[in-house]
C-alpha cells in the first residue's frame, strides 16, 4: 500500500489542560526514550563520539569504551544488590560479554544481522523489566501458535518442514540462555521500567492486571532500539567509506606520484606558503589553501606560454603572460594569486618537470578535501525534547500502542476531531494519565480528499486524487504528534507548546491492489535496478502484453490497462521540466501524415514489427517560469539591484586585500585594483561608485611614498568610510525586498516574478550567500569573522528557502504525475480551474539519472551541479512515494551526452543562446552579454549585422543545433530539453550503452606495435570490444581491428566506484596515458570513425560555428549599428 502523510494542527486554545499535558507527554516520551537509549549505549561498550563543541563539524569521543564498562558495571552491580542477590555475582568480564551477548540480541546490526524493532521490543522489555516474566525462555504457552501448528491443524502440506525450519531457528536463538544467564547472575529484572522509575513525575494510571508494562514504556523502549538499529547500521556505513577513501587516496598515491615525491615534497610547501599568505582561507575549511582544479584554469596556456620564458625571467614577463590568458579567457581562468606563485624560481619545477603534476594533484586534493570531511565513525546523539525531539507516537484502532480514532465532522461539517484513548493532562500542575480526550482539529483541504468508507469500521476510508476517476480505498495508520521546530528552542519560556500538530498516516490502495494483485500486469514489461531504479525493457515480452492488453485510446487513469506508452522527463533550469511521451506501436501502423511525413519513432530492439512511436512533446512550466516583458523586467531590475551589491563588496574586498601584510599580495591587489575600470562594469551605483573613486585617488596620492604603516592605516580608514556608506544602501535594500508584493500563486497558469522557479530560489540563494558575506566581513586584511555557536543568522531566510524548494518539489512531481496520467489542468468560462482527462496514461515515468555525470564535457557544470544538488533527487523520491497509489513505475536511463547527441538522427551539436532583441537596436544603452560580446569580438564581426533570436554557440541555452546531413547548410534545430527528453526514449528501446559513443582506451603494444587497447569497464563493452585494438595514422582518427583470438576479462577497474574510476581517468589523461575516443552514430562527423574526444568537439564547433557565423556575415552590415557597444556584463 501507498502511504500518504496527512498533518493537522490540534485546537487547543479552549483546552489548556490538554495543552500543558501533550507537551508534558512530549518531554516523558523524550526522556524516557533517552533513558532506554542510554542503556543501550552502555551493553554495547565501544567508544561514543559526538559533535565538537566548537562547532567546526569535527568530532571529539564523548565516552570511552572503559568508561562505558565502567558505569555498566555500576549499575549491574546496583541491582544486583537492589535484586537482593545471594548467588553466584560473575566477575567483571562475565557479566561484560553477557551484557554484550544482550545488547546484540537487541541490536542485530552490531554484528551485521537484520530485527525487527517493534518485535525484539515487545519480545524482551517484559523479561528485562518484570522478575516473574517468562518470556523469551520458551515456557510460555500464551501468545501466536507457531507457524506449523497452525498448518498441521488446517491441514496443509509441508509443516513438517516448516516446524523443522522453526526448530532450526529455535535452537540457534540465545535468547533463553541470555535471559537465564541474567537471572542466574541476579540481574532480572534488569531496569526499572521509565514509567515506574523516579525520573518521571506523572501520575500514571495502574497497570491492569496481567499487564507487565504500560504501552507508552513499550513505545520508548521500541523506539530507542530503532534509533540504535539505524545508528549502528551507520556506523558500520560510515566506517566502510571512511576506509574506502583511504584506499582511494593510496591507490591514487602509487599510480600517480611514484618517482615524483620531490613534487609532492615542493607542491606542499607551495600550499603551506599559501596558507600562511592567507590565513583568512581557514575560515572556510581547513582544506581551503589546496590546489584545485578550478584554480589551475587555463593553466595549460599559462604553462605553454612560460615554457619560452628563461627560468630567471623578470617577473613581470610572467606576470604579462597570466594577464593576457586571464584577458581572453575571463570566466575560464583560475587563481591569479596561485599562478603568481608559480611563477617563482623555487616552484617553477611543479610545471617545468611535467606540465600533468599540477593536474593530477588537484585531483588528488579533491579525495583528499572528502577524506578530511569524512567520518570515521557515526555521531551519537541521545535525543533532546527541544535540541533532538522524537514525537510520541499513536497507533490506529486496534493496534498494539495507545491508539486514537478519527472522528469525522465530530463538530460540524469539515469540523473533525480527534479522540485519543490514553493522554495526559495538567491539573494544578499535577501530570496525569486520562482516557478518552476528544481534541477538535483544524479545517484543512487534505483532510476533504478522506471520505468515512464504513461506520462499522472507523479506520476504513476512501481516498479522493485528482489523477483518478474513482476514489481509492484505505485505512488510517498510525500518527504522531509533533510540534514546531522553530518554537521548540523557545519553550523555556511557556509552560506547553504553542502549535501542535498530528501527523496522520493513510495508507491507500492502488488499483492493482485493490484487484488483488501484488504489481500492475505492465511491470512485468519493464526491470527497474537497484535503488536508482535504472529501467530495461523485457523486450521479448512486449508482442504478448499488447495482445492481452490491445490499445484502445482510453483517456486518464482508466486507460493504464490500455496498450504501453513511455513518458521521459528532463529536469531544467529555464523551465521545469521537458517531457516526451512515445507508445508502442506495431510498424504497419505508422501511416504518412496529409504532408506525406512519416510518424517519428524509434525501432525497438528485437522486435522487427514494434515500434516506438512519437505521440507528443512538450515544456512543463510552474509558476514563475512564464515570460512576459514585464515580469522580465521586474525579475532583470531585482537581480541588477542584487549585483550591485555583490560588485561593491567585491570590490571592497580587493581594496582590503590591498592593506595586507604580505607585501607581493599587497601589490597584486593594488595593481589589479587600479587596472580594472571601475565604472566600466556598469554593476554599481552611482553614488558609491563616485564614494569609492573618491577614495582610491586618495590611496594614489599616497602609494610609494609612505610607510608600509601608514599605508595600511589609510587602507583601513578608506574601507571603514566606504563600508559605512554601503551599509545604509544595504538596509535600505532589505527594507524594499521584505516590504516587496507577494503574489499568491492559485493554479498553474498565474504570471507571478518568482513562483516555484529555480531562478527564484537562485535568487533566495544569493540573498542568503550576500547577507553572509556582508555580515561577516572583516575590514581588515586577514581578518577572520565567525557565527558564533548557535548562531540563528539569517533563519527566516533560510527556513523561506527550505520551503520554497520543498514547495516546487512537490508541485513539479504532481504535475508530472498528471501529465502522465494524460491530466491537463484547465480553467473553466468562470476563471476556475480543473484537472480534465485529455490523453491516454503512460505507464512508465523515465527520469535521467544524473548521478553517474561524471564527463567533463558533457552537461554543462553549473548547470549539472543546480540540478544535482536538490532538484533531481528530490523530484525522483517524491515521484517514487506519489505514483505508488497511481501504479506508476518510475525509472531512470543513463544520461551522459544525451543533451550533446540529436535523438532523430544521432549526430552531435551544441547548445546556443538566442540574441536578445534589444542588443539588435539602434540605441542600446545596456552593453552585450558576456557570451555575446565574446562571439563577436573573436569572430570580428565588426559591423555586427545581428538579429533578434539569432543563435550563437555557447555550450548552453536552450536551442540544440546539430548537422542535418553531410551536406554543407543542413542543420537541425530543436529545444534541447525537449531533444534531451527525447534521447532517453531512444536509449531506452535500443537498450543504448555509452560504449556506443564513447570508449576509454590506454596505450599499449600489441606485436610490436603502439596501438589504444579498450578499456573493458562493464560486460557491454567487454562483449564488443575484448578482442579489439585501435590504431591511428594521423593520431585523430582510429580505426578498429582484432587483436588476436584470445578475449580479454573486464578491466579491473570496475570494481572501483565511477566517481573514483572517472578521478584516475583524469589523472591518466592528463599524462596522455589513455585516450578518450569518441563516434557520431550519424556518420556525419568524420564519417562516424571514432576519434580523439578533444578533435571530435572541435569538429562539431567548427562545422556549427562556421554555418552560424557564415549566416551573420551573408547579410549587409547594419549601418551605425548599437552592436559596437561591447560593455560586459
Amino acid at each position: 500500500m501507498a502511504v500518504k502523510s496527512i498533518k493537522v494542527k490540534l485546537r487547543l486554545d479552549d483546552m489548556p489542560e490538554i495543552r500543558a499535558g501533550l507537551w508534558k507527554l512530549h518531554k516523558e516520551v523524550n526522556a524516557g526514550v533517552r533513558y532506554y537509549t542510554e542503556w543501550l549505549s552502555l551493553l554495547r561498550q565501544e567508544n561514543l563520539y559526538r559533535r565538537s563543541p566548537n562547532g567546526d563539524g569535527e568530532q571529539e569521543c564523548d565516552k570511552t569504551a572503559e568508561e562505558c564498562k565502567a558505569e555498566l558495571l555500576e549499575r549491574l552491580r546496583a541491582r544486583q544488590v537492589e535484586n537482593g542477590h545471594r548467588g553466584p555475582a560473575g566477575s567483571d568480564d562475565e557479566l561484560l560479554q553477557l551484557a554484550r551477548q544482550l545488547y546484540e540480541l537487541l541490536v542485530p546490526q552490531a554484528i551485521g544481522a537484520k530485527g525487527d524493532a517493534q518485535q525484539i521490543a515487545r519480545k524482551f522489555l517484559s523479561p528485562l523489566a518484570d522478575k516473574d516474566a517468562v518470556g523469551g525462555l520458551g515456557i510460555a504457552k500464551a501468545g501466536n501458535k507457531p507457524r506449523w501448528v497452525r498448518m498441521r491443524e488446517a491441514g496443509e502440506p509441508g509443516w513438517e518442514e516448516e516446524k523443522e525450519k522453526a526448530e532450526t531457528r529455535k535452537s540457534a536463538d540465545r535468547t533463553a540462555d541470555v535471559l537465564r544467564a541474567l537471572a542466574d547472575f541476579g540481574l532480572k529484572p534488569l531496569m526499572r521500567v521509565y514509567t515506574d522509575s523516579e525520573m518521571s513525575s506523572v501520575e500514571w494510571k495502574p497497570l491492569r492486571k496481567g499487564q507487565a508494562v504500560r504501552t507508552w514504556d513499550r513505545d520508548m523502549f521500541q523506539q530507542a532500539i530503532e534509533r540504535m538499529m539505524s545508528w549502528e547500521s551507520w556506523n558500520q556505513r560510515v566506517g566502510q567509506e571512511y576506509a574506502k577513501l583511504v584506499e582511494q587516496k593510496n591507490r591514487f598515491e602509487q599510480k600517480n606520484f611514484v618517482g615524483q615525491e620531490h613534487l609532492v615534497h615542493l607542491v606542499n610547501q607551495l600550499q603551506q606558503d599559501m596558507k600562511e599568505a592567507s590565513p583568512g582561507l581557514e575560515s572556510k575549511e581547513q582544506t581551503a589553501h589546496y590546489v584545485t582544479g578550478r584554480a589551475l584554469r587555463g593553466s595549460d596556456k599559462v604553462f605553454e606560454k612560460w615554457g619560452k620564458l628563461a627560468p630567471d625571467a623578470p617577473f613581470d614577463l610572467y606576470d604579462a603572460e597570466i594577464k593576457n590568458v586571464q584577458r581572453r579567457n575571463t570566466r575560464r581562468f583560475g587563481s591569479h594569486d596561485l599562478f603568481a606563485k608559480l611563477a617563482e624560481p623555487e616552484y617553477q619545477a611543479l610545471w617545468r618537470e611535467d606540465a600533468s603534476f599540477l593536474t593530477r594533484y588537484a585531483v588528488y586534493n579533491s579525495i583528499l578535501r572528502k577524506l578530511n570531511h569524512a567520518k570515521m565513525f557515526a555521531t551519537f546523539t541521545l535525543p533532546d525534547a527541544t535540541a533532538h525531539p522524537i514525537w510520541t507516537r499513536f497507533d490506529k484502532l486496534g493496534g498494539n500502542l495507545h491508539q486514537y480514532t478519527f472522528l469525522f465532522n465530530e463538530f460540524g461539517e469539515r469540523r473533525h476531531a480527534i479522540r485519543f484513548h490514553k493522554l495526559l493532562k495538567v491539573e494544578n500542575g499535577v501530570a496525569r494519565e486520562v482516557d478518552d480526550v476528544t481534541v477538535p482539529i483544524s479545517m484543512s483541504e487534505q483532510l476533504d480528499n478522506l471520505l468515512p468508507r464504513d461506520p462499522n469500521e472507523p479506520i476504513a476510508l476512501y481516498f479522493r486524487d485528482y489523477g483518478a476517476e474513482q476514489h481509492f480505498t484505505g485505512e488510517f495508520g498510525g500518527a504522531k504528534i509533533q510540534c514546531r521546530r522553530d518554537q521548540l528552542a523557545h519553550m523555556h519560556r511557556r509552560r506547553g507548546a504553542r502549535d501542535v500538530y498530528l501527523n496522520v498516516s493513510v495508507r491507500v490502495q492502488s488499483q492493482s491492489e485493490a484487484r488483488g494483485e501484488r504489481r500492475p500486469p505492465y511491470a512485468a514489461v519493464f526491470r527497474l535496478v537497484g535503488d536508482n531504479h535504472r529501467a530495461f525493457v523485457h523486450f521479448d515480452k512486449l508482442s504478448d502484453y499488447l495482445a492481452e492488453h490491445p490499445d484502445d485510446g482510453k483517456l486518464g487513469s482508466e486507460g493504464l490497462l490500455s496498450g504501453l506508452r513511455v513518458m521521459s522527463v528532463d529536469l531544467g533550469l529555464r523551465t521545469s521540466a521537458s517531457i516526451s511521451v512515445f507508445r508502442v506501436a506495431r510498424k504497419d501502423e505508422l501511416k504518412p501524415n496529409s504532408k506525406g511525413r512519416v510518424p517519428f519513432f524509434f525501432p525497438i530492439k528485437g522486435n522487427d514489427n514494434l515500434v516506438a512511436v512519437h505521440e507528443r512533446s512538450q515544456l512543463l512550466k510552474l509558476p514563475g517560469e512564464t515570460e512576459s516583458k514585464d515580469l522580465r523586467a521586474i525579475r532583470e531590475e531585482r537581480q541588477r539591484t542584487l549585483r550591485q551589491l555583490r560588485t561593491q563588496l567585491a570590490y571592497l574586498r580587493l581594496l582590503v586585500r590591498c592593506g595586507s601584510e604580505d607585501v607581493g599580495r599587497r601589490e597584486r591587489s593594488w595593481a589589479k585594483l587600479i587596472e580594472q575600470p571601475v565604472d566600466a562594469a556598469n554593476h554599481m551605483t552611482p553614488d558609491w561608485r563616485e564614494a569609492f573613486e573618491n577614495e582610491l585617488q586618495k590611496l594614489k596620492s599616497l602609494h610609494g611614498i609612505c610607510s608600509d604603516k601608514e599605508w595600511m592605516d589609510a587602507v583601513y580608514e578608506s574601507v571603514r568610510r566606504v563600508w559605512r556608506h554601503m551599509g545604509k544602501q544595504v538596509r535600505d535594500w532589505r527594507k524594499d525586498v521584505r516590504s516587496g508584493e507577494r503574489p499568491k500563486i492559485r493554479g498553474y497558469a498565474k504570471d507571478v516574478v518568482g513562483g516555484n522557479s529555480i531562478e527564484q530560489i537562485e535568487y533566495l540563494e544569493r540573498q542568503y550567500k550576500f547577507l553572509k558575506s556582508w555580515s561577516f566581513f572583516g575590514k581588515v586584511s586577514g581578518q577572520v569573522i565567525r557565527a558564533e555557536k548557535g548562531s540563528r543568522f539569517a533563519i527566516t531566510l533560510r527556513e523561506h528557502i527550505d520551503h520554497a524548494k520543498e514547495d516546487r518539489l512537490k508541485k513539479l512531481a504532481d504535475r508530472i504525475i498528471m501529465e502522465a496520467l494524460g491530466y491537463v489542468y484547465a480553467l473553466d468560462e468562470r476563471g476556475k480551474g480543473k484537472w480534465v482527462a485529455k490523453y491516454p496514461p503512460c505507464q512508465l515515468i523515465l527520469l535521467e539519472e544524473l548521478s553517474e555525470y561524471q564527463f567533463n564535457n558533457d552537461r554543462p557544470p553549473s548547470e549539472n551541479n543546480q540540478l544535482m544538488q536538490w532538484s533531481h533527487r528530490g523530484v525522483f523520491q517524491e515521484l517514487i512515494n506519489q505514483a505508488q497509489v497511481h501504479d506508476l513505475l518510475v525509472g531512470t536511463m543513463y544520461a551522459a551526452f544525451s543533451s550533446r547527441f540529436d535523438a532523430r538522427t544521432g549526430a552531435p551539436g551544441i547548445r546556443c543562446r538566442r540574441v536578445p532583441a534589444r542588443c539588435t537596436q539602434e540605441h542600446n544603452p545596456e552593453p552585450f552579454p558576456w557570451w555575446l560580446n565574446k562571439f563577436v569580438v573573436e569572430h570580428t564581426l565588426d559591423a555586427c549585422p545581428l538579429r533578434a533570436d539569432d543563435l550563437i554557440p555557447t555550450g548552453e541555452g536552450e536551442i540544440f543545433v546539430s548537422p542535418f546531413s553531410a551536406e554543407e547548410g543542413d542543420f537541425h534545430q530543436i529545444h534541447a530539453d525537449l531533444n534531451a527528453a527525447q534521447n532517453l526514449q531512444q536509449r531506452l528501446w535500443s537498450d543504448f550503452d555509452i560504449s556506443q559513443i564513447r570508449l576509454r582506451c590506454d596505450w599499449g603494444e600489441v606485436d610490436g606495435e603502439l596501438v589504444l587497447i579498450p578499456r573493458l569497464t562493464g560486460k557491454r563493452t567487454a562483449d564488443s570490444y575484448s578482442n579489439k585494438v585501435f590504431y591511428t595514422n594521423t593520431g585523430v582518427t582510429y580505426y578498429e581491428r582484432e587483436r588476436g583470438k584470445k578475449r580479454r576479462k573486464v578491466f579491473a577497474q570496475e570494481k572501483l566506484s565511477e566517481e573514483e574510476a572517472e578521478l584516475l581517468v583524469e589523472a591518466d589523461e592528463a599524462r596522455e596515458k589513455s585516450v578518450v575516443l569518441m563516434r557520431d552514430p550519424s556518420g556525419i562527423i568524420n564519417r562516424g570513425n571514432w576519434t580523439r574526444q578533444k578533435e571530435f568537439w572541435s569538429m562539431v564547433n567548427q562545422r556549427i560555428e562556421g554555418y552560424l557565423v557564415k549566416q551573420i556575415r551573408s547579410r549587409v552590415p547594419l549601418q551605425d549599428s548599437a552592436c559596437e557597444n561591447t560593455g560586459d556584463i
